[in-house]
C-alpha cells in the first residue's frame, strides 16, 4: 500500500498543496488532469526525485519520504522515450537488470523471461531509433519492471504512441495490473483513465480535486471543472424548488425526475445523446419541450455535436444519418426535447 499524507511541493514556479490520498496493493490508479496540473511534479516526488517541502509518503506503512530513490521498490517510466540510443533493446534492459542479478547466469534467465512476457524477443538485437512507438512502450515497460518494483508508475505512457498502438499497450497494462501490479498512470485523458483505472485522482491548479471510482468521478462529478474535463456537455448549477423542477440561468425551469423531489442548490446533468431535435416538434409525452437556435456544429465519434441555444446552451448529439435526414445549419431553430428522466440530479 502507498499512502501519501499531507504533501506540499514548491517546485520552481509550482506548488503542489496538502495532497494526500491512498492507493492498496493491486489498484490502477489514474492520476487525471489537464497540463500544468502538478502530475509530474506529483510522481516525481512520490518515487524520490524531488523533496517535497511537507508531508509524508509511506509505503506498507513505512515511511519513504527521505529514503533513497533506488531504495523505494517504485519503478518510473517517464513520459519521453529514455532509451539509451545507442544501445540495442537487450543491452537496454541488462542495464536495468545488473544492479539486481548477481551473475550472468541470473542476468541472462531474467532477459528472456521479460523478453518473453513482454513479446520484445525479436527485438533485442534492434536500436531504439528502428522501434514503432507501441515496441519502446513494451521494451521501456520491461525495463523499468526488471527491478522487480512492487509499483509501476507511468508518465503519460501512451501520449506519444499512434492510434494503431494504444489498444495493445493498454492490453499490456491491464494484464499486468490483473497479475496483481499496482500501476499509477498519469494522464490528462479521461477516456485512458476511465478504460483502465479502478480508482481516478483528479489534479487541477497543485490541489487534488477528488477521488474514487471511475464511476464514481463520471456519474457523480464533484464540480462543473471535474463535469467538463470528464466529457459531459450538460451540466448545469441549479435551484430546486421541490416541486419537481430545476431552476438554473435566471429562472430557465427545467423538469426533473418527479420521483426525486430535491430542494436546495446542487446541478444537474443532461446527457446530450437523450436530447432528440426536431425541425417541427412533435406530440410527446416528454415533459421538457424548448425551442431554439443552432449556435454550431461540430462532428463527433458518434456523429455530431450540435449546440442550441434555447434560453441555455445545450449540446445534442445525433447520428450522421439522422443529421442528413433533416439537412441541420447553424442559425436554424429547432426544438429540443427529453424526458425529465434523462436530467441526472447531483447535490
Amino acid at each position: 500500500m502507498l499512502e501519501v499524507t499531507r504533501l506540499s511541493v514548491k517546485f520552481e514556479d509550482f506548488q503542489l498543496e496538502d495532497i494526500s490520498f491512498k492507493i492498496e496493493n493491486g489498484d490502477y490508479f489514474a492520476l487525471l488532469g489537464p497540463s500544468g496540473a502538478g502530475k509530474s511534479v506529483l510522481l516525481e516526488t512520490i518515487a524520490g526525485l524531488i523533496k517535497p517541502d511537507f508531508g509524508a509518503i509511506y509505503m506498507n506503512q513505512k515511511e519513504i519520504t527521505n529514503v533513497k530513490i533506488g531504495n523505494r521498490s517504485i519503478g518510473l517510466m517517464f513520459q519521453d522515450n529514455s532509451l539509451f540510443p545507442h544501445f540495442t533493446v537487450k543491452k537496454n534492459i541488462e542495464f536495468a537488470l545488473k544492479p539486481k542479478n548477481k551473475n550472468k547466469a541470473e542476468t541472462r534467465q531474467s532477459l528472456k523471461q521479460l523478453a518473453q512476457d513482454f513479446n520484445i524477443t525479436h527485438l533485442l538485437e534492434r536500436k531504439p531509433q528502428t522501434l514503432s512507438g507501441g515496441e519502446i512502450q513494451r521494451v521501456l515497460i520491461a525495463r523499468t519492471l526488471a527491478s522487480k518494483p512492487e509499483i509501476l508508475m507511468l508518465d503519460e505512457p501512451l501520449s506519444s504512441i499512434d492510434t494503431a498502438f494504444k489498444d495493445e499497450i493498454k492490453t499490456l497494462l491491464r494484464k499486468l495490473n490483473r497479475n496483481g501490479l499496482t500501476i499509477v498512470h498519469v494522464t490528462h485523458d479521461f477516456e485512458e483513465a476511465i478504460a483502465l483505472a479502478s480508482v481516478i485522482a483528479v489534479l487541477n491548479d497543485g490541489k487534488l480535486i477528488t477521488a474514487g471510482s471511475p464511476e464514481e468521478i463520471f456519474n457523480k462529478p464533484a464540480n462543473e471543472f471535474i463535469a467538463r474535463f470528464c466529457g459531459h456537455k450538460n451540466y448545469f448549477k441549479a435551484e430546486f424548488t421541490g416541486d419537481g423542477f430545476a431552476v438554473v440561468h435566471s429562472g430557465f425551469k427545467i423538469e426533473i425526475p418527479a420521483t426525486k423531489i430535491h430542494s436546495g442548490s446542487g446541478a444537474i446533468l443532461i446527457a446530450a445523446s437523450e436530447i432528440i431535435l426536431s425541425k417541427e416538434g412533435f406530440p410527446t409525452s416528454a415533459r421538457n419541450t424548448f425551442r431554439g437556435k443552432i449556435t454550431d456544429i461540430s462532428m463527433s465519434r458518434s456523429g455530431f455535436e450540435v449546440k442550441v441555444d434555447i434560453g441555455i446552451r445545450l449540446v445534442a448529439i445525433i447520428t450522421a444519418h439522422s443529421f442528413q435526414l433533416m439537412q441541420l445549419k447553424v442559425e436554424q431553430e429547432i426544438w429540443c426535447i427529453f424526458k425529465a428522466s434523462s436530467v441526472q440530479i447531483i447535490n
